[in-house]
């Protein structure tokens, strides 16, 4: 029997080992991914190669097999560090050796000297994106999790945004013509 997604985050919430951890979050997933994704049949995930982003690929892909639906990861390479490509390269290789599809996405654009983190940000936004339209997926999975909610608020708050911009980021999100996932929004980082 499948668990609803708030039973299923009650028993992350007081894991008793890793191993018991493991378990809820596989089963939170499942149901996140049965509740956000079931009425489609392509969806891409953002992939950095990072422990967060790769769990959701292993979760998702597992998902996406077992209910026919087409899943695909991408990573982006914004190539602003000399090891950058290599770093996609491996996260390539790691996937490909899970069976699961992947595509690096590299930018060729000019870096700017100031606001960097903001113009990747958009870039890697803008390269996902075109990707899920190229390839007709209609959700691109994400793998931002509790901690980089409280990030973005602190900063939102930081910066003097009113009411409306201290709402963070949602679970879905409605871009272009693709619905942004956050399944692990409500998941602590440890």
């Amino acid at each position: 029997m499948r668990m609803s997604p708030s039973n299923a985050a009650r028993k992350l919430r007081k894991p008793s080992s890793n191993a018991a951890r493991a378990d809820a979050l596989a089963s939170y997933a499942d149901a996140q991914f049965d509740t956000l994704l079931k009425k489609y049949t392509s969806i891409a995930i953002a992939v950095s190669g990072g422990a967060d982003s790769m769990a959701l690929t292993l979760l998702a892909a597992e998902w996406a097999q077992k209910n026919g639906i087409t899943f695909t990861a991408y990573t982006v390479d914004h190539r602003m560090r000399p090891e950058s490509s290599d770093e996609a390269q491996m996260v390539n290789a790691w996937l490909k050796s899970h069976g699961i599809a992947h595509k690096i996405l590299t930018s060729h654009a000019e870096k700017p000297e100031v606001n960097r983190q903001e113009w990747a940000r958009k870039l890697r936004y803008r390269l996902l994106l075109d990707a899920c339209h190229a390839a007709g997926h209609t959700d691109l999975l994400l793998a931002h999790h509790r901690q980089d909610q409280i990030e973005t608020y602190l900063l939102r708050k930081q910066r003097g945004s009113a009411d409306y911009g201290l709402a963070c980021m949602p679970v879905t999100a409605e871009r272009e013509g693709v619905t942004l996932v956050r399944p692990f929004l409500g998941v602590p980082k440890k």
